[in-house]
This record gives structure tokens, C-alpha cells and sequence, in this order.
């Protein structure tokens, strides 16, 4: 049975990238095995000796009390207007994190890199599908009418299967891996493979609008080389020119890329005018307000809005405390653009410090040398992009978060059975 759930781990690393619904499917599928497989206190002790699993249990459970002593259910963030906000909770915090449960309980060290490479495989396959929607030779409207493509995908938006800035997160970690894959591997045949997936993902990264995760790709490149290379002057020079000309080039030839630079530079000119009215302009006038309404007072900062009240609370303070300027702009938002923020918002500073926590132990996992390089990098990755996004509130990047997780706490197992042996 444990063999099964593997197999039905490589399943679900290749499915997620593309179907939400059928990443759901996998999950249930493999939580009832896990269950039936039983050695339940065995599963319980690995899950509570590795810390970083009860985080978003934790985070969970702060929202869960702070939603419970709100005055409304439905003036929340995490929910649509006039929906209660539970069924969201049990399905965001408490069942999604199920995933990393299974993966560091049942799943098997040799099973890895199968894993990996169906996750690879899915985002390949995602890449194709992004050049033909780019290079218009598929019916996108007929296979959105089937619900086959991402219902927003188009030529200029050429994202398959989820929001672009979801889509170029998963790009930038794909990057990282395979940019590992090719300086580790000695077969010359494999690492002219490699190096052409690596460059076609990094194309299609640009071509797409996620200038987040564009951002956040730079940092982890920077991060990946300084790590694997040291104060190595030659290769640290070498990158810098590398990524100036894979920007200046992207600049220069892709007209989707071209549009995305110029608009963000507009957009924070707009700000030093008073405008808040744009895409990054909204992100800075709503990181204003919640910032604001946190420090405002001692109960405030301890205890957030309310998971129930923090829409309205939110949209309420920002027509009392601040211009027309700032607080129209931000009446539409769905979120605060913000994940740390957000988490402060609904679940009380405990889940904001539990948030943190979850990155300082992501980064204490006690992988092998070899593989701190891939871990920070991509560490690097899922922090920057929470900066102006609410991307956990998503139920397949969450699931990214949680599968990458569970990634590396298995491979530092492996690290600490090999030294058992060794001694």
C-alpha cells in the first residue's frame, strides 16, 4: 500500500501544475490509503517531530478562534460576499496541509526523483500548451468553452491552466531545478536535454505577465550561485551579464514583456504623484492601509481585524484614516496583496510569527550540502512572491508550498540515514 501511494504521489506531481480538480482527487485517493495503510503512531510521531508540519495547522487554528469571536461570518477576506467563512478554513488549512503530511510519512526516498520529473514533465507539457496559445495555433476560446484552459489565457496572457503570477512561480521553481539537474549531471546527452527544457522554461517565463516571479527568479539565481559558488568573482560576473542580457533581451523583443516593464515603471511614477489608481499603486495604498490599522492600537496589533470582520474593517478604516486617493483605489480588493499581512489580518500576530517561523525552519532543514543551494534558491522563491500577493490563498499554490515542503524534509532524512550508516 505504501508503494501505492507513491505511485499515486508521481500522479498527483504531474497532474497539480494543470488540474486543480484532479490534484484534489489524488489527495482524497491518497489520504484514504494513507489511512488504511494504519502504523498511525509512527505517522503521528514523524509529523510531530518535524515542526514545520504544525504551522499551518496553527495558522489554522488562530484563524478558526479569530473567525469564532468575529461579529460577522461573512465580512471576510477568505470567503465570497455572503459566504460563511468555515468551510473555507477546514478546506484551506486543514486539508491541504494533509498533503505534506502524507508526503513526509509515506513517501519513499527512491521515489524522489520520479517525483520531481513528473513535476517537471507537467510543467513541460504546460509550456507547450503556453506557445501554441502564444503563437495562436490552438481554438484557446473552444478548450476554455470545455474548460480545458485557464478561462483568462490568451496571446498576450498565454498562461495555460492558472493566474499567470501562480504559473510564473511554478516556472521560477522549475528553473531552479532544472538549472541543478544541469550543473550536477555528467551525461552529455542528458544535459543538452536540460539545457534546452531550461531555456524554453525561461522564455516562457518572460513571455508571461508574473513580474513577481520574474523578480523572484533574479533573486534566486543570485541566491543558487552565490551558495553553490561562494565569492567565486569569475561566475558571480558571469551571471550578472547573463541575466542583464536575458532581461535586456526579453525587453527588447517580446512585446508582452516590453508592456509589463514599462506599465510597472508607470505605475510607481503614478505613486510619486499621488495615483494609486494601478496595478503596483494598489499593492503600495493597500500595504499603506493594513500597516496602518495593525500599529493603530495594542489590540489591533495583537489580535488582528477578525477573520469574520477584516474586509470590512479593512475598507472601514480606510475611508476614515486615509484620502480618496488611497482608499478608493483598494475598495475592489479581494485580498490585501499582501500574504504576511494577511495572515496577521485573520489569525492574530501568532499566525503572522507562525508564517515566519515556516521559512526559518524551511531553511534549518538539515539537507546534505549539496542540496542547500536548490533549497535556498528556492526558499528565496516562495518568500519574495508572498510580498505582493495572497498566493496561499490559492488552493494549487498552496499545494506548491506544501509539495516542495515535503520535498526536502524527505531528501534530509535521507542525508540523516546515510550518516546513521556511515557511523
Amino acid at each position: 500500500m505504501n508503494t501505492s501511494i507513491n505511485y499515486l504521489m508521481i500522479a498527483f506531481a504531474f497532474i497539480f501544475p494543470i488540474s486543480i480538480a484532479g490534484a484534489n482527487i489524488l489527495i482524497g485517493l491518497m489520504f484514504v490509503l494513507w489511512l488504511l495503510e494504519g502504523d498511525l503512531k509512527r505517522k503521528i510521531s514523524v509529523v510531530l517531530n518535524e515542526k514545520i508540519v504544525l504551522i499551518f495547522l496553527l495558522i489554522g487554528f488562530f484563524t478558526l478562534l479569530s473567525a469564532l469571536f468575529s461579529h460577522s461570518y461573512t465580512d471576510s477576506f477568505l470567503t465570497r460576499p455572503n459566504q460563511i467563512l468555515f468551510k473555507t478554513i477546514l478546506s484551506h488549512f486543514f486539508l491541504v496541509p494533509l498533503l505534506l503530511i502524507i508526503f513526509i510519512t509515506s513517501i519513499q526516498q527512491r521515489s524522489l526523483k520520479l517525483i520531481i520529473s513528473a513535476f517537471l514533465s507537467a510543467i513541460f507539457f504546460s509550456e507547450v500548451i503556453s506557445y501554441l496559445i502564444f503563437f495562436q495555433l490552438i481554438d484557446v476560446a473552444s478548450l476554455q468553452n470545455s474548460h480545458l484552459l485557464y478561462r483568462l489565457a490568451s496571446q498576450v496572457n498565454p498562461t495555460p491552466f492558472m493566474h499567470h503570477i501562480a504559473y510564473s512561480v511554478f516556472l521560477s521553481i522549475a528553473i531552479m531545478l532544472l538549472l541543478d539537474t544541469l550543473l550536477k549531471s555528467k551525461h552529455k546527452l542528458f544535459q543538452l536535454f536540460i539545457s534546452f527544457f531550461l531555456l524554453s522554461a525561461t522564455i516562457n517565463l518572460f513571455l508571461n505577465g508574473g513580474r513577481t516571479g520574474q523578480l523572484a527568479f533574479i533573486l534566486s539565481i543570485l541566491t543558487y550561485i552565490f551558495f553553490r559558488f561562494k565569492i567565486n568573482l569569475k561566475i558571480i560576473s558571469l551571471t550578472f551579464m547573463t541575466l542583464i542580457f536575458i532581461v535586456s533581451l526579453a525587453y527588447n523583443t517580446n512585446p508582452v514583456f516590453n508592456k509589463r516593464i514599462n506599465l510597472a515603471i508607470s505605475d510607481i511614477q503614478k505613486v510619486f504623484t499621488g495615483n494609486y489608481n494601478t496595478s503596483w499603486g494598489v499593492r503600495i495604498a493597500s500595504n499603506k492601509v493594513a500597516t496602518s490599522y495593525l500599529l493603530s492600537t495594542p489590540s489591533r496589533f495583537l489580535l488582528g481585524a477578525g477573520a469574520g470582520d477584516a474586509k470590512k474593517e479593512y475598507h472601514t478604516y480606510a475611508k476614515e484614516h486615509f484620502p480618496k486617493e488611497i482608499s478608493h483605489p483598494i475598495t475592489g480588493l479581494r485580498h490585501l496583496h499582501n500574504q504576511y499581512l494577511q495572515y496577521w489580518f485573520d489569525g492574530t500576530i501568532l499566525s503572522f510569527l507562525l508564517f515566519i517561523l515556516y521559512f526559518y525552519l524551511m531553511l534549518k532543514i538539515p539537507v546534505n550540502n549539496d542540496i542547500k543551494p536548490l533549497l535556498f534558491s528556492i526558499v528565496v522563491i516562495m518568500i519574495f512572491v508572498l510580498i505582493s500577493d495572497n498566493l496561499l490563498f490559492k488552493h494549487r499554490a498552496f499545494m506548491l508550498y506544501m509539495f516542495i515542503t515535503g520535498y526536502f524534509i524527505v531528501q534530509a532524512k535521507t542525508t540523516q540515514n546515510h550518516k546513521l550508516k556511515q557511523t
